[in-house]
């Protein structure tokens, strides 16, 4: 994809090897020529690159529930894949909403080399307000420390983040929340379906993304500006903001406005795509652009 045009596709829908029920995230082995899909539910499928060759398929215990929009990574090695999602246990459902997370893990560390899974982190926080979807939203990313590497992660319906050793220990929570992240005190029990979660979205953030850049963590949240409509099943538009602090947890650029939700990041990116003053629902592709945001520029032209 050097031009930016699909040169082929990898993989079709189905339940049989190198198929895909719903492809949640992907994380490729550059120096391997890997590249290994996770699908919802429990499994990850590795091919070949650049033939898309399918190699094997893995399975995470099904105590665990991926979660789609996260993003997967994998340990520097290549030998362990990490995939964002949330471990219920049995019990679980039984939880009352404000302790949602008790006895749960998040995320989960796969090994390539025997198969076997494990949970990596304890919950941030226990309560799920949002009651739906975005209780499962867990995201992560490595950041690196005068000590080594540690872990920055949270919770989609979460006020802080968690900063976590090598092991994913719990060590800190850094608060989070900036002007533009609002909260009105609203509850949803479970179940109520995407119409009420997305309004519920209106008048409260969620959080997104959390990406860690050197000693920098980039945190992005979001509240939503429509309502998802069943009948015509449009695209939800959102409001996005990025909060960045530095390893201590002092805050250094607070609400920055951004395009869309982010997809992913380079060594020194952000990468968002611009669906243009049309929003997601805009009919071709001609408006939308894939922009990269730099957090240390980002953060240069907003501090004084």
């Amino acid at each position: 994809m050097k031009t930016g045009r699909a040169t082929g596709s990898i993989g079709r829908r189905g339940g049989g090897p190198g198929e895909f029920q719903f492809p949640a995230t992907l994380a490729a082995d550059c120096g391997r020529n890997l590249l290994h899909v996770v699908d919802i539910p429990f499994s990850v499928s590795t091919f070949s690159t650049p033939d898309g060759k399918f190699i094997r398929e893995r399975h995470i215990d099904p105590v665990f529930q991926n979660a789609p929009g996260g993003r997967a990574l994998l340990s520097p090695g290549g030998d362990y894949l990490y995939v964002p999602g949330i471990w219920k246990r049995e019990g679980f459902l039984n939880n009352p909403q404000q302790q949602y997370y008790r006895d749960a893990g998040l995320a989960a560390q796969l090994s390539l080399i025997d198969d076997t899974s494990r949970p990596i982190f304890a919950p941030v926080a226990m309560d799920c307000p949002s009651g739906d979807a975005a209780c499962d939203l867990t995201m992560f990313d490595r950041m690196e420390t005068e000590d080594g590497t540690a872990w920055v992660y949270a919770q989609g319906p979460g006020t802080d983040i968690g900063v976590a050793a090598p092991d994913g220990t719990l060590v800190e929570t850094l608060d989070i929340v900036s002007p533009r992240f609002v909260r009105d005190g609203q509850r949803l029990v479970p179940g109520l379906g995407p119409a009420a979660t997305t309004e519920w979205g209106l008048t409260n953030s969620t959080l997104v993304a959390v990406y860690a850049f050197g000693n920098r963590i980039a945190v992005v949240h979001f509240v939503n500006t429509t309502v998802w409509d069943p009948s015509t099943r449009a695209a939800v538009e959102f409001n996005v903001f990025m909060n960045v602090f530095d390893a201590d947890g002092k805050g250094l650029i607070a609400d920055l406005s951004l395009p869309d939700v982010p997809i992913g990041r380079g060594d020194d990116l952000i990468y968002i795509v611009d669906y243009g003053s049309a929003g997601r629902g805009a009919d071709g592709i001609d408006s939308i652009r894939l922009l990269g945001i730099s957090v240390e520029d980002s953060i240069r032209a907003y501090l004084p």
